[in-house]
C-alpha cells in the first residue's frame, strides 16, 4: 500500500475520543460533540445548519439528491475518483460522465470538460485528487452555462 499520509493524533484527540466511547456518544443524537461540530462548522462556513454523516458516500448522495435535479440529468465527474462518487449521481438517477485526469495532477483535466457539455448536462463533482486542488477559476464559466 502506498501511504497518502499519516495522521496526526494528539494527545487530546486520544483523550476526546476515549471520553465518547466510554460516554456511548459517538453517533446519532448521543454524540454531544457531533452537535457541536455541526453548529460550529455551520457557523464557520456562514449557513444555518450542517450535518455529519456516516461517511463519505452518504454525504455524497445527499449532495446530489440536494440538487434536485431532473431524473436522468448527466453530472461530469473526473475518471480519478473514488467509486462512491459515480454511485451517489446512478443513485439519484443521473448519468455520470467521466472526464479524463490531467496527467501532472491526476485531477480533472480541465481543458476535456467543454468537450463533454451537452443540453443534459446539469452539474459537475469536482475532486481535489491526492491533495493537489483543482483550479476553481478556470471552470467558473460554467456558471453561465447554468451547470452547478
Amino acid at each position: 500500500m502506498i501511504p497518502v499520509f499519516r495522521p496526526l493524533i494528539t494527545k487530546k484527540d486520544k483523550k476526546s475520543v476515549l471520553s465518547a466511547l466510554q460516554k456511548g456518544e459517538i453517533s446519532g443524537n448521543f454524540g454531544l460533540a457531533i452537535k457541536k461540530f455541526e453548529t460550529n462548522f455551520a457557523r464557520y462556513i456562514g449557513c444555518k445548519f450542517a450535518s455529519t454523516t456516516s461517511s463519505g458516500t452518504s454525504a455524497l448522495q445527499l449532495a446530489v439528491s440536494s440538487l434536485e435535479l431532473k431524473k436522468g440529468s448527466e453530472i461530469l465527474l473526473s475518471s480519478s475518483t473514488n467509486i462512491a462518487t459515480a454511485l451517489a449521481i446512478v443513485h439519484n438517477g443521473h448519468i455520470p460522465v467521466p472526464i479524463d485526469s490531467d496527467l501532472d495532477t491526476w485531477n480533472v483535466d480541465i481543458n476535456k470538460i467543454e468537450k463533454q457539455i451537452n443540453k443534459r448536462t446539469k452539474a459537475i463533482i469536482i475532486v481535489h485528487f491526492l491533495g493537489n486542488p483543482v483550479n476553481i477559476s478556470k471552470i467558473n464559466y460554467l456558471k453561465k452555462k447554468n451547470i452547478i
